[in-house]
C-alpha cells in the first residue's frame, strides 16, 4: 500500500527578513516600514504585525515592494511597539525577528498652543437684522505674528456664517434675516501656520423688532477713566453726554474686570460715575464702556481699556501737624535743654518723635520725645548769651 505524501513546508528553508520601521511620535496614528523580499517561495504572502504597548496586536498586508502601513490609533510617549513580518504559504507560517520601536514625544510647533483667544463682545441684534456685529480685544494679549482671526455665528438651525475680524477687532457677519428669540452662538477663531484655536462662545438672543430706535442716530461717547492704582476699590470716570439726549434715555457705566466679571452703575446727569469693585490688582486690565438705554434699546460706547498701576508708597505723616515745643528756661552752665510738646491725636501708627537743639556753633543735639511729649536733650555746658 502506497503511503500518503507528507506535505512539504515551502517556508522551511526561507528566511523572513527583519523589517525596517520608521520612527514614530505621539502625532502619528500609523506605523510604516519596509521589508526586503527576495527569493520568495511561490504563492507566499506577507503580513506586518505590531504588538501594542497594551499587548493587543494590529496587522496589515505587506505590498509586493515590501512596504507596509498599520493603523495604530493615538500613541503615547514612551510606548514600545514590537514589529515583525509573518510569511504565509499553504497553511504554514514563519516569522521574522521582532523589532522594537519606542514612541517619542512630538515637537509642538503650534504657535497658538499657549495663546488664549479672547471672547467677543457682541452687539445686540433685533428681529429683521441681517448681520451680527461685535468686537474682540486683540490688544491686551497680543497674538503670535502672522495670526488672523475670523468671527463665526451659529444660527438656530446649526448653519455657520463667518467673517474676517478687522485689525481693530471689529467684525460684521452677514446672517440673513434674524427672527425674534433666535439664539445665536458666536465665537472667534485664530489661524496661524495651519493651526487654529477658538475662543469660548458667547450666546446672543435676538430681540423683538421695534419700529423706531431712538438711539439709532445717537452717538454714545467713550468714557474718560481716571487712573487706576492697585488696592483701589472703585473705577471712576466721566463721559460727555452728547446733546441732544433722546427723551427717556439713561446711561450706565459697565466695567469688565480681568476675570471677565462685570460691574455697573447708573451715570448721573453730570456724566460722573463711580463703579464699586473688589480691590484691584496691579497690571490687570479693566475694560470700561458706557451703555445708553431707551426702552428696550441699548447702545454702547467704544470700550476703554485701563491698566492698573502699582501703588506708590504713601507718607503717613504728610497731613499730620507736629506741634511747636514749649522749652523750659535755660541758664549758663546747664548741660541739658528740657521741654514738652503736645502730641496731637490721632498719631499715625508707627510714628515716633525726636527733639533737636541747634547749638550756637551750629552743631545739633537730639533726644527722643516720650509718650507724654517730654524731652531732655544733653547739650554740654551752655554759656550765657548762647
Amino acid at each position: 500500500m502506497v503511503s500518503e505524501a507528507v506535505p512539504t513546508n515551502p517556508l522551511e528553508n526561507y528566511t523572513v527578513a527583519t523589517p525596517d520601521v520608521n520612527p514614530m511620535t505621539t502625532d502619528d496614528t500609523q506605523l510604516t516600514g519596509k521589508v526586503t523580499l527576495t527569493d520568495i517561495p511561490a504563492e507566499t504572502t506577507f503580513e506586518a504585525v505590531v504588538t501594542m504597548a497594551d499587548g493587543s496586536t494590529k496587522r496589515a498586508n505587506v505590498s509586493p515592494d515590501g512596504q507596509f502601513t498599520i493603523e495604530t490609533g493615538q500613541l503615547a510617549a514612551d510606548d514600545v511597539l514590537a514589529v515583525k513580518i509573518t510569511a504565509k504559504n499553504s497553511g504554514y507560517t514563519k516569522d521574522s525577528a521582532s523589532v522594537d520601536v519606542t514612541v517619542t514625544q512630538a515637537t509642538d510647533t503650534n504657535p497658538l498652543a499657549n495663546y488664549t483667544v479672547a471672547q467677543p463682545v457682541v452687539d445686540a441684534a433685533s428681529a429683521g437684522d441681517t448681520t451680527v456685529t461685535g468686537k474682540v480685544d486683540l490688544t491686551t494679549n497680543p497674538a503670535p505674528a502672522g495670526t488672523t482671526f475670523e468671527a463665526t455665528v451659529m444660527l438656530p438651525d446649526g448653519t455657520l456664517k463667518t467673517a474676517e475680524v478687522a485689525a481693530d477687532g471689529t467684525f460684521t457677519v452677514t446672517t440673513g434675516e434674524l427672527k425674534a428669540d433666535d439664539i445665536l452662538e458666536i465665537h472667534i477663531t485664530a489661524y496661524n501656520s495651519g493651526y487654529q484655536k477658538d475662543s469660548n462662545p458667547v450666546q446672543l438672543t435676538v430681540d423683538a423688532a421695534v419700529e423706531t430706535n431712538p438711539l439709532e442716530n445717537y452717538t454714545v461717547n467713550a468714557p474718560v477713566v481716571a487712573p487706576l492704582t492697585e488696592g483701589d476699590t472703585a473705577v471712576k470716570g466721566q463721559v460727555n453726554l452728547g446733546i441732544p439726549i433722546p427723551n427717556g434715555t439713561t446711561f450706565e457705566a459697565v466695567v469688565t474686570l480681568a476675570d471677565g466679571t462685570t460691574k455697573s452703575v447708573a451715570i448721573g446727569a453730570d456724566g460722573q460715575f463711580t463703579v464699586p469693585t473688589e480691590a484691584l490688582v496691579a497690571d490687570e486690565t479693566v475694560a470700561v464702556k458706557v451703555v445708553a438705554t431707551n426702552g428696550t434699546f441699548t447702545k454702547d460706547s467704544s470700550v476703554v481699556y485701563q491698566k492698573v498701576s502699582q501703588k506708590l508708597p504713601t507718607d503717613p505723616i504728610a497731613d499730620y501737624e507736629v506741634g511747636t515745643p514749649t522749652v523750659d528756661p535755660v541758664t549758663a552752665d546747664q548741660t541739658s535743654v528740657t521741654g514738652q510738646v503736645v502730641l496731637a491725636e490721632p498719631i499715625p501708627e508707627g510714628t515716633s518723635f525726636e527733639a533737636t537743639v541747634t547749638l550756637a556753633d551750629g552743631t545739633q543735639k537730639t533726644a527722643t520725645v516720650d509718650e507724654n511729649g517730654h524731652f531732655t536733650i544733653v547739650t554740654g555746658n551752655l554759656t550765657e548769651g548762647d
